[in-house]
C-alpha cells in the first residue's frame, strides 16, 4: 500500500489534508459520505421542485408532469447545483477543508479544456470498437435534432459531471485519503460510485464493473492532474457524447435530443451494453483499462527519477 501511495503523490493537496490533524478510518468515512450523499439528494430535490415551479410560470403550465421530456431531462441536470452546493458546505464546514483541497485550483482553462478532449476522444474509441465489432450502426443525423435544447443539455451535463466528481473524487476520496491509503481511498469511492446506479434501468454485472472502473480512472486521473476541472470535464463530456451526440442510451436512461442516432445489436449487447447504453459492454471495458494503464504510465514517467514526498505516511 505504502508503494502504491507513493506512486499517487502527484496530486499536490495531499501533504495538506494528511497534516492537518483531521479525518477518520475507512468506515467513518464512508458513513460520512452517507449522511453528505443524503443531504445533497434533499437539496438537489428542493432545487428541483424550485426549477419546475420555475418552468411552470415561464410556459403556462398547470401542474408538475407538465415538467417532463426534453424540460424535464434539463431541469434534472441543472438541479444537480444543489448537489454542489451541498457537498461544498459539508466540505467547508462539516470537513473542515479548504475548497482547494477538493481540487479547485489553477490552472483552469487549459485542463478543463484538455479533459473535454479527452473525453469525448476515449468515448468516441468505445463506439468505434462496437461499430468495428459489429453491434453499433451510427444511422447518421437525428430527424428529431433540436439545437437550443441539445446546447442546454451541454451546460446541464457541465453542471452534472461537475456534481458528481465533487461529490466522490474531490470530498469523498480525498477524506480518506487523509488518514488511510490513497489506494483505499480509490477502492471505496469508486466502489460506491458504482453503488448510486444500481437502480438504473438495464443495469447488470458487467455495467457495474464499467461503472467501478470509470470510478477508477477517474481517481487516478484526478490525482494525476492534481485539480479537480480535468476530470469534471472527462465526465460531464463522456456522458453527453454518449446520449446527446451519438444517440445512445446514458446509464439506462434517454437524455433527449441527440445530433445522431445509433442502432445497437440486441445479439451483441456483450459489447455494446444492451439495454444499460454502451458503458455496459466490453467496448467500454476496453477504453476504461487502457486509460487506467495510459495514467498509471504517464504518471510513472513523470515522476521518475524525482524525489518522493510523504515520507510519514501509513
Amino acid at each position: 500500500m505504502k508503494q502504491f501511495d507513493r506512486f499517487l503523490v502527484a496530486y499536490n493537496q495531499l501533504d495538506n489534508v494528511r497534516s492537518d490533524g483531521r479525518g477518520g478510518n475507512v468506515l467513518l468515512e464512508c458513513l460520512k459520505f452517507l449522511a453528505v450523499l443524503v443531504f445533497a439528494g434533499v437539496t438537489q430535490t428542493i432545487l428541483a421542485n424550485l426549477l419546475v415551479y420555475a418552468y411552470m410560470l415561464t410556459a403556462g403550465a398547470t401542474g408538475f408532469t407538465d415538467a417532463s421530456g426534453t424540460a424535464g431531462i434539463i431541469i434534472s441536470l441543472f438541479s444537480t447545483f444543489g448537489m454542489i452546493g451541498a457537498t461544498l458546505l459539508a466540505l467547508r464546514f462539516a470537513f473542515k477543508r479548504e475548497l482547494s483541497t477538493a481540487g479547485f485550483t489553477k490552472p483552469f482553462w487549459s485542463e478543463y479544456g484538455l479533459g473535454l478532449l479527452a473525453g469525448f476522444a476515449v468515448f468516441a474509441l468505445a463506439v468505434g470498437i462496437a461499430a468495428a465489432a459489429g453491434t453499433l450502426t451510427i444511422a447518421g443525423i437525428s430527424p428529431d435534432f433540436s439545437p437550443l435544447p441539445w446546447l442546454l443539455i451541454f451546460v446541464g451535463f457541465l453542471v452534472q459531471g461537475m456534481s458528481e466528481e465533487l461529490l466522490c473524487r474531490g470530498m469523498f476520496m480525498i477524506n480518506i485519503a487523509r488518514k488511510n491509503s490513497v489506494a483505499a481511498a480509490i477502492f471505496c469511492n469508486a466502489l460506491f460510485f458504482a453503488a448510486l446506479h444500481l437502480l438504473n434501468n438495464g443495469i447488470a454485472p458487467l455495467a457495474l464493473v464499467n461503472l467501478f472502473l470509470f470510478g477508477v480512472f477517474a481517481s487516478l486521473y484526478y490525482l494525476w492532474r492534481g485539480n479537480i476541472w480535468g476530470i469534471a470535464a472527462f465526465h460531464s463530456i463522456w456522458n453527453f457524447a454518449q446520449g446527446n451526440v451519438f444517440g445512445i442510451l446514458v446509464s439506462g436512461g434517454e437524455f433527449g435530443t441527440s445530433l445522431l442516432s445509433s442502432n445497437a445489436d440486441p445479439a451483441g449487447a456483450l459489447i455494446n451494453g444492451g439495454s444499460f447504453g454502451l458503458e455496459g459492454g466490453l467496448a467500454v471495458t476496453a477504453v476504461l483499462v487502457l486509460g487506467i494503464a495510459f495514467v498509471m504510465w504517464r504518471n510513472l514517467h513523470r515522476l521518475a527519477g524525482t524525489p518522493m514526498p510523504l515520507e510519514g505516511m501509513e
